[in-house]
Order: C-alpha cells, then sequence, then structure tokens
C-alpha cells in the first residue's frame, strides 16, 4: 500500500516508496497454486509525488497505470479540457489524488486519500496524512514532529510501507525525488529485477524472499508484461470515493489556484 504525510508547520510533504501487487483486499494476487501473494518493490524511481514549482504538490495512490497520466498532465497541461480519467469503465476509482498548497498551508484537492489532522490547542489543520499506513505516520509526526522520521515509523506497523522516504521541501526548496517518469513499466523493470514476493493468508504472514528465486517467477513476469497485474500504491478510502460533477468542479477550482500562480 502506501504512507504519504504532509506537514504544514515544516511546509513539507513525504511518502515511502513502495509499489505493490495484490496489496489491496479489493484485487488480491492469487496465483496458479491458489495462494494469495503480496509483490512489491521500493524506491523503484516512479515517485508518489509530483511538485510543480516548489510550492504546489501532486500527491497520489491508486493504480501506477492512470497515475502515469496524471503526473503528465500535472506537469505538462493542467487544463481541465484534457484531465485523464479517474474511473475503469466499469465507473470503478482507480487513482486518488490530492493536491497540496504548501506556501499556504492547505489542501486545495482530496479525492478518496487522506484525513486532516486538527490541533485543538490551536485551532488549525498542522497535517494531511493518507493511505495504509497514514494513521501511524499521523499519530509519529505528533509525538517526533518529523515527516520523514514519521514515514520510517509507519514502515514497522505497515508491512505495505516502505523506509524508504521521499521528500518535498518548500521552506528550504529541496526535495529527493527520481527524475520526472511517466512511464510505470519502470515499476515493472524494478519489481521484476529485485522485487520481493511473501505469501499473505488468514493465519500469518510469510517472510518475503527475492521475486526471482521464486518459483512462480515466469508467472509473474507474465502478468506484468500482458498488464493483467498492475502495480499500485493502494489508498484504504478509495474504493468509497465516488467521482462526481461535483468533484471535477472542485478540481476546476484548485487547479485555478494553481495556475493563476504561474511564474
Amino acid at each position: 500500500m502506501t504512507t504519504l504525510l504532509c506537514d504544514y508547520a515544516n511546509s513539507i510533504v513525504t511518502s515511502d516508496t513502495r509499489w505493490s501487487v495484490g496489496g489491496n483486499p479489493e484485487a488480491p494476487l492469487i496465483l496458479s497454486d491458489q495462494k494469495r501473494y503480496l509483490i512489491y518493490c521500493d524506491d523503484t524511481g516512479f515517485d508518489k509525488l509530483t511538485p510543480y514549482q516548489d510550492t504546489f504538490v501532486l500527491m497520489t495512490a491508486g493504480s501506477s497505470l492512470y497515475i502515469a497520466k496524471w503526473k503528465e498532465w500535472w506537469l505538462v497541461s493542467r487544463d481541465m479540457a484534457s484531465a485523464p480519467v479517474v474511473c475503469d469503465e466499469n465507473g470503478t476509482p482507480q487513482v486518488a489524488l490530492a493536491i497540496v498548497d504548501l506556501a499556504d498551508s492547505r489542501t486545495l484537492f482530496d479525492f478518496g486519500l487522506g484525513h486532516a489532522l486538527y490541533c485543538q490547542d490551536e485551532q488549525i489543520v498542522k497535517a494531511f496524512s493518507a493511505g495504509s499506513g497514514g494513521e501511524f505516520a499521523a499519530a509519529a509526526l505528533f509525538e517526533c514532529g518529523c515527516a520523514k522520521t514519521s514515514i520510517q515509523i509507519a514502515a514497522f506497523s505497515d508491512y505495505c510501507t516502505s523506509p524508504e522516504v521521499k521528500f518535498v521541501c518548500n521552506t528550504t526548496k529541496q526535495n529527493n525525488l527520481s527524475p520526472t517518469i511517466y512511464d510505470m513499466n519502470i515499476i515493472n523493470e524494478a519489481i521484476v529485477s529485485r522485487g520481493y514476493i511473501m505469501e499473505l493468508n488468514q493465519v500469518a504472514v510469510s517472510k518475503p524472499v527475492k521475486l526471482s528465486e521464486h518459483p512462480l517467477f515466469s508467472e509473474v513476469v507474465a502478468q506484468l508484461k500482458s498488464g493483467k497485474t498492475v502495480p499500485s500504491a493502494p489508498a484504504p478510502r478509495l474504493h468509497s470515493a465516488e467521482w462526481t460533477a461535483e468533484t471535477e468542479s472542485k478540481l476546476a477550482k484548485a487547479m485555478e489556484v494553481v495556475n493563476s500562480r504561474i511564474s
């Protein structure tokens, strides 16, 4: 799955790097031996955070196939007339999106992704968390005050979150993101070359082993190449989200803010 965290107090957005297959309970990976598996790879070079002009960041989760299209639109077009689709042919949402404005410390748009963390003492929204490890990261942030460390702490409680951290910081104008890539096949290549696989069942979770050493390695490779299996960063709230005309209107208003601040 995934963990995303936006710390408005320190003007920084962080995420883990893990992409997986079978991490979504709504779409389990069951191979020919009739067992359920989780396949994953960290630090693939395909980031979940996509900044624009330092202050705006597109946070994404869901299907890497859909995310790739949204990343390209965000950096190249930003025209609502050419916005990619969110749902598949059955009307099921496949991508969760959030647009945060670090300069003004606010979330401009959120669809199927996160939770605002409100500080009662200061009466302000201090952070925004999302993903399978979002609650763990949020709790850690209130304890340690570091958005990067909070992702690493979340990884101890959520095996679908990686300890590797990516970040975008508006205060320092720094980030450690990979060069922007719109082709999600880079994830497939990383999974095939250095991914891990673990069996999931109702009793226990097996220890991960290298995918390349697993007896069903060829079956997994074939599924990735055919597109039957698509890596994702599942967001638990996405399955209950509904893309409506109102949602699209909110996105349009968010993009008006983004496009009005183009330098």
